[in-house]
């Protein structure tokens, strides 16, 4: 004789890999003003559960980030939407005028990290 017995289960797709930036895009476009704040929106494809997203300015086609987290520059106000495959935070442009890449870096929450760069360029402030 046998018996059975049913129960519901919701079955996820395995965490394959880093996080990885489909794009992410700037509010007000790629002509940055120093010293001003720009929120951003990062889309991930697949969804990642991020803990961290970090920026930088600069003038190589590549970047590199310091292990250390104290010594980059941090997105502010990280949130995750549209269940966690999109991401708003918020960056301030800062260092010289010119042109640069922006490079974003998301680290999820168990360390793994992705970076993806776009040309901007970086305007002083209008004096007055």
């Amino acid at each position: 004789r046998d018996n059975v017995r049913s129960k519901g289960v919701t079955l996820r797709a395995a965490q394959q890999g880093p996080p990885s930036i489909s794009d992410f895009t700037i509010e007000g476009g790629t002509e940055l003003t120093i010293g001003n704040t720009y929120p951003i929106t990062i889309t991930l494809s697949p969804s990642s559960d991020l803990a961290d997203c970090f920026y930088a300015f600069d003038t190589e086609t590549q970047h590199t980030f310091p292990g250390d987290a104290a010594s980059k520059s941090q997105c502010t106000e990280l949130l995750g939407n549209s269940d966690k495959t999109e991401y708003t935070a918020k960056l301030q442009a800062s260092g010289s005028a010119g042109s640069f890449n922006l490079f974003i870096q998301v680290v999820d929450r168990e360390g793994r990290d992705n970076v993806r760069s776009k040309g901007v360029t970086l305007r002083a402030a209008q004096q007055g």
